[in-house]
């Protein structure tokens, strides 16, 4: 699938970008569902790197949850759901 001539693919239903740098001749990966990204070298470590990004970004929504705002909380949601989901897969 592709928006604006660019490489999207759906993890855990959040919509994920992939584009190339030119400038820095890295690749971003970005989503604007939770608003992370990450970078890297080539296409799949600017994924690694966005992945490793949504997991610490995850523990650290739990850790603060008593003093999360609404958007915050609204992040920590989708992320149990997919957390959830991706046990029972496992499970």
């Amino acid at each position: 699938m592709e928006i604006l001539g660019l490489p999207v693919k759906f993890v855990d239903s959040i919509p994920v970008i992939t584009t190339p740098e030119p400038s820095t001749g890295e690749y971003v990966v970005v989503d604007h569902v939770i608003n992370m990204y990450g970078s890297g070298n080539t296409a799949q470590e600017a994924y690694d790197d966005w992945e490793k990004s949504v997991w610490e970004y995850y523990e650290e929504l739990v850790e603060d949850e008593c003093n999360l705002g609404h958007s915050l909380k609204k992040h920590l949601a989708i992320l149990r759901q997919i957390v959830a989901e991706k046990g029972e897969d496992n499970g």
